[in-house]
């Protein structure tokens, strides 16, 4: 692995983003590539043998323009981590494990509450994890959808939000949900709000100075 070689970040669109400006923050002396696969958006309401078509086809890529590591940054893809870490020597960093590991660094809390697609929430990849815990979760349908257009106040985001159960934690389990932090935060003031995007940037940074990449 050559360290000048840059940090390649990918998701079904804008979402990812959140992740890549966590990375910036923490890594500003590194090149990033980020791949917005808008063509396939929304992830989340695809059959899995689509998504790792698609995911496939990127990793692919990244590898031909020979990227240090890649970065999943995205929640649905990332259910599919311990299928591509077979498949790929390059290595691939998921939102999901960072998330779940930091969760359970966390004291006195009892209950968990999952914000996520249909495909991540089906999964249970966070709820096996976290099966100490009260779990709930709640599929997010359309809130990608409305990140990707800029309709941050549409009233489908506030009816979703006040249908799900008060919890001490709260996952954002899409990374596009990372830019509705503060509208959820409004509806779920008293909840430790956990962040996927921020957790998985800790991660690559903690990677590459144990590493001394």
């Amino acid at each position: 692995m050559n360290r000048k070689n840059p940090i390649a970040v990918f998701d079904s669109g804008i979402g990812g983003l959140s992740t890549l400006l966590h990375l910036q923050e923490l890594l500003p002396y590194e090149d990033f590539i980020y791949y917005a696969d808008e063509k396939h958006f929304p992830y989340g309401e695809k059959t899995n043998e689509e998504i790792l078509s698609y995911v496939n086809q990127i990793i692919n890529y990244f590898q031909e323009v020979e990227v240090k590591l890649v970065v999943i940054a995205c929640n649905t893809v990332s259910t599919f981590i311990d299928q591509l870490q077979v498949r790929y020597d390059i290595p691939l960093f998921d939102v999901i494990s960072p998330t779940i590991n930091h969760i359970l660094k966390i004291k006195d809390i009892k209950s968990i509450l999952l914000l996520g697609t249909e495909v991540t929430v089906k999964s249970k990849n966070y709820e096996r994890n976290l099966s100490d815990y009260q779990f709930n979760s709640c599929v997010c349908y359309d809130f990608a959808r409305l990140v990707e257009t800029g309709d941050l106040n549409n009233p489908i985001i506030d009816k979703t939000l006040l249908a799900c159960p008060k919890s001490d934690v709260v996952i954002l389990g899409c990374t596009h949900y990372s830019f509705l932090k503060d509208k959820i935060k409004s509806y779920f003031n008293e909840s430790v709000i956990v962040d996927s995007s921020k957790e998985v940037a800790i991660n690559v940074w903690n990677f590459l100075h144990t590493n001394n990449l």
